[in-house]
């Protein structure tokens, strides 16, 4: 007979990403009842949890939401304020290209290899955002893990214009 426990470690954090999934996406508190009952099922007979995290599952299935991605921590690209800023740096980065006829005329696309000019601003402003993302998720990253020896550490603050308060030393 196969095995459909679960470790208390592993179902008590299952019912901890629930709480947190839910807290980030109100919109379908609705569903919480449902997985409440679930979770309540798998506490009173641990020898099926298995069963249980599946129909918790299936609650999620429409909306492309796994059991893994439950789990995943919220990232920083959640946070509005980076999204706020990336739509300004885009929009900003636009009117750079435009309003520079020379910028417009010698801003390769990889200088070292000939790519070429962009074709439109927007294809600009798509590149300048894509290497801050990049480089604001790699800072907020080495803050995170204390790690030592990285060029840029982003706590996940932004100053009163909005833009990122990035240091260079924890």
């Amino acid at each position: 007979m196969a095995d459909n426990s679960m470790t208390d470690e592993k179902w008590n954090q299952l019912d901890e990403n629930l709480d947190v999934w839910y807290e980030a996406n109100p919109e379908h508190i609705s569903r919480k009842p449902l997985t409440d009952g679930l979770i309540e099922l798998g506490n009173n007979d641990p020898d099926n949890r298995k069963y249980h995290a599946q129909a918790i599952s299936a609650v999620f299935k429409d909306l492309g939401v796994t059991r893994r991605s439950l789990a995943r921590k919220p990232s920083i690209e959640d946070d509005a304020g980076f999204t706020d800023y990336l739509d300004a740096l885009y929009q900003e980065a636009i009117a750079i290209y435009q309003s520079y006829k020379s910028f417009m005329a010698t801003t390769l696309i990889h200088p070292k290899s000939g790519g070429g000019l962009y074709a439109t601003a927007e294809d600009y402003a798509e590149y300048i955002v894509k290497t801050a993302r990049y480089r604001l998720r790699r800072a907020f990253k080495a803050n995170a893990e204390k790690r030592e020896g990285e060029a840029l550490y982003w706590d996940g603050s932004f100053d009163e214009n909005g833009d990122p308060i990035v240091s260079t030393g924890l």
